[in-house]
């Protein structure tokens, strides 16, 4: 039968009404990753921003370590 791809939000209540809401055998299911999780950084803003302050303070630190 071949490849077919469907896209569906599944934040739109209407979504239900589509005949490809529910699983068939032999379905596939891929979800984008979060840009976030992408660039390695943390799953959310929070973890993104604590990641950036962890290496702003290790670079600071490295910095007055070799100054001394």
């Amino acid at each position: 039968m071949g490849l077919k791809m469907h896209s569906l939000d599944l934040t739109d209540i209407s979504a239900m009404n589509s005949p490809y809401y529910y699983l068939q055998p032999n379905d596939y299911i891929y979800i984008k990753p979060l840009k976030q999780k992408s660039w390695g950084t943390g799953t959310t803003g929070i973890s993104s921003l604590g990641t950036i302050i962890t290496l702003i303070s290790l670079v600071t630190t490295t910095i007055v370590l070799l100054t001394r």
